[in-house]
């Protein structure tokens, strides 16, 4: 009985693990439906060998990248993470949008006969697959279905393909490529990234090649069919491509020495970037696309059609030219033509339009010279910005503005004369322009941009003028040479003036600011406007105004140190002039006379002290003559003073020197009125006649 009853244990312990056992070794199949409106096609997927089948007719779905309208092969982790083989089935027609994108682990995929397209995205992301799957009949492929198939070495394309999308098969690595004849259109950027690519064949058929449909990879050598009517300029960059060749059959394009032209030469479409040595133009072009030479390094010079009309944009970037003659047939230049030609030293532009294009010469560090026909009408925005090497560039007669960054980062301009004509400098025109020793700002100009003067380092003096309502933020900010500042105005009109923040900030050599106007609001005046400046400045004001009688500029600032002086507009002494006089040859005597005029309008002014200062040349030196008395009063209320010079020494009638008058006066108002300095040579004391 002990025995049957052990039997009877084995037995039932050996039916319990049969039962268990179909559970633990396979796992349940994943099933459901993605046919599209009326069609009828499921899918199963067998976690045990990590195949995904669809079975059916018509199309699947479009899915979406996001949200609840992704494909349930993205939302399933199982399927996503694990899926090794897809295999579609006889029947199926398309594939939507999105289907199988990101299945990264997929090797294998079979294609049925009645396959005519697929959708966005539909096969992306699948680094696994080495070749294109055979034997099915697609016609069209949508916008990089095929993308991202990184390690894939093979393609094939079928006899029935008509439409490949953009970016469809982005960063393979094929080394040889044919597009069959059935072809009509390859979109944009359809091969880009094909590092590896050394042969192309297009084969008769083709008719449209999109925008770097073929860019960055290694191919040398380019034949374009007969067939083809549309290029880009752009279809073959980023390769060291070293002639385009045209089938002479074509209608719509030829090659002019490995150059790509329309056929009837109107159009130079694109010069390849493998091109070495100078580029002759047909006389017959007149225009140029844009970037046609774009990345061109060795093209060292171009000579331009004399019947040229047109230069497209960014169409010259990163050739080697180092000159360039602008011929005045042409009437349209498109921004940045001749950006980051960074061999470029000299260029003339004998254009005819009413201003050079934006960006035309940004990024020359090399150019050092432009000349300007009269056929210009003004100035681009960022024109010059960055030609760091620039000297020299022709004032531009009528020119309505400096644009914003025209100028901007000319570390090497010592001089600039701008126009009479302009009203508007604007944002960091000059800024960073180094070397720029003197700027006279016009009289016409009403607006001045931001940052337009930052770090100009090199400038001393600057006068704004009178139309001016605001000097706006940052635009002195660092002009550490910058030493004396004059505000142009009408002291009999009001003003709006205001001064924004870091207007003046850093300008550590400021020592002088002049408001031959009424003096800002300090409302109107920003806190920081002298942030870090000089901790000395005298600033001169029109006291004429009642309401400065009390306050005075900049007092909300909070600076410390800035010296606030009445500046009358018109001086209780005016300095009318000077004049050197001479003696007999045998009169030791010589004198320098400066006239002075007494206004009659400020009664009870009285002269304190008048001197002279008296600077050699020879060695600098320096001495302040004090005039005792009045040399004569004359009937219209002149003064003279006189500074005598006796006893010259023979040593010293070679010696150049300056001589400066001052006169200090008290009264109702007090100040001190100065004359121009007067350059003269000892010799000239000892005139006899």
């Amino acid at each position: 009985m002990k025995r049957l009853l052990n039997l009877f244990c084995i037995a039932a312990l050996a039916a319990l693990l049969l039962c268990l056992l179909p559970t633990a070794a396979f796992a349940a199949e994943i099933t459901g439906e993605c046919g599209d409106q009326g069609a009828n096609i499921t899918y199963s997927y067998d976690p045990d060998t990590y195949v995904l089948t669809l079975t059916g007719s018509g199309a699947t779905k479009n899915f979406s990248s996001y949200g609840s309208g992704r494909s349930p092969f993205v939302t399933n982790t199982t399927i996503k993470n694990n899926c090794k083989t897809i295999v579609i089935g006889e029947g199926i027609t398309r594939i939507g949008d999105y289907t199988f994108n990101t299945l990264t682990k997929v090797e294998s995929i079979t294609w049925p006969s009645t396959l005519e397209s697929v959708g966005t995205l539909s096969f992306a992301s699948m680094p696994l697959m080495s070749a294109f799957p055979q034997g099915s009949s697609i016609a069209t492929i949508g916008e990089r279905a095929f993308s991202g198939w990184t390690t894939a070495t093979e393609l094939t394309l079928p006899e029935t393909l008509v439409t490949i999308g953009t970016g469809a098969f982005g960063s393979w690595k094929p080394a040889s490529l044919t597009i069959p004849a059935s072809v009509r259109t390859i979109n944009a950027s359809a091969f880009s990234g094909w590092t590896n690519l050394e042969t192309l064949v297009i084969e008769n058929g083709v008719e449209t090649i999109g925008a770097n449909a073929f860019a960055s990879t290694k191919l040398t050598e380019v034949n374009v069919p007969a067939s083809v009517i549309s290029l880009d300029s752009t279809s073959f960059g980023g390769n060291n491509i070293a002639a385009i060749n045209v089938d002479e059959a074509n209608t719509a394009y030829c090659s002019v020495g490995g150059v790509l032209y329309t056929k009837d030469k109107d159009q130079l479409i694109r010069c390849p970037e493998g091109y070495q040595g100078e580029v002759v133009m047909d006389p017959a072009c007149t225009a140029i696309v844009d970037r046609a030479f774009y990345n061109c390094p060795g093209v060292d010079s171009v000579v331009l059609s004399q019947n040229l009309v047109s230069i497209g944009g960014d169409c010259f970037e990163g050739t080697s030219i180092t000159s360039i003659t602008i011929p005045e047939s042409v009437t349209d230049i498109s921004s940045g033509a001749f950006a980051s030609c960074g061999e470029l030293v000299n260029a003339t532009v004998n254009a005819s339009v009413d201003a050079l294009p934006s960006m035309l010469f940004s990024g020359c560090s090399k150019l050092e010279t432009v000349t300007i026909g009269e056929g210009v009408g003004g100035y681009g925005a960022s024109c010059f910005q960055g030609c760091s090497s620039l000297t020299g560039v022709t004032s531009i007669a009528g020119a309505a503005s400096i644009p914003e960054y025209c100028f901007y980062m000319c570390s090497s301009l010592a001089h600039f004369d701008i126009p009479d004509s302009v009203t508007y400098i604007g944002n960091s025109a000059f800024a960073e322009c180094g070397a720029l020793e003197e700027i006279v700002i016009p009289e016409g100009v009403t607006s001045i941009g931001m940052y337009a003067f930052q770090r100009c380092s090199s400038i001393t003096e600057l006068t704004v003028p009178a139309g001016i309502t605001s000097i706006p933020g940052f635009m002195c900010q660092f002009c550490t040479s910058l030493e004396e500042v004059t505000v142009l105005g009408d002291i009999t009109q009001a003003t709006n003036l205001s001064i924004e923040n870091n207007a003046f900030g850093a300008c550590t050599a400021l020592k002088k600011i002049t408001f031959n106007c009424p003096c800002p609001d300090t409302k109107k005046l920003a806190k920081g406007a002298f942030n870090n400046a000089a901790t000395v400045v005298k600033v001169f004001y029109p006291e004429d105004y009642p309401e400065w009688g009390e306050v005075r500029p900049f007092d909300a600032c909070n600076m410390k140190n800035y010296i606030y002086i009445p500046l009358r507009i018109t001086p209780e002494i005016e300095l009318v002039g000077a004049e050197i006089r001479a003696r007999a040859a045998n009169d030791s005597w010589r004198d320098i006379r400066f006239i002075a005029k007494l206004s009659p309008a400020y009664n009870g002014t009285e002269v304190t002290r008048r001197y002279a200062e008296v600077v050699r040349h020879d060695n600098g030196a320096q001495l302040n003559i004090e005039c005792k008395k009045d040399y004569r009063h004359n009937p219209d209320e002149t003064v003279i003073f006189t500074l005598v010079v006796t006893g010259i020494r023979p040593e010293y009638r070679d010696v150049d020197i300056s001589v400066t008058m001052h006169i200090e006066y008290e009264g109702p108002n007090s100040g001190t009125a100065e004359t121009e300095t007067i350059t003269t040579n000892v010799n000239l004391l000892e005139n006899s006649d």
